[in-house]
């Protein structure tokens, strides 16, 4: 699990994630239509 930081728009955004590493992270259009 990881916690988003920012929304990088065009379907990506930046997430926090437990192990406490930044990962660029890529939304597939299902979450993306909301």
């Amino acid at each position: 699990y990881a916690q988003v930081i920012k929304m990088l728009g065009n379907g990506r955004l930046e997430a926090l994630c437990f192990d406490g590493v930044k990962r660029l992270c890529h939304i597939r259009g299902k979450l993306r239509k909301k």
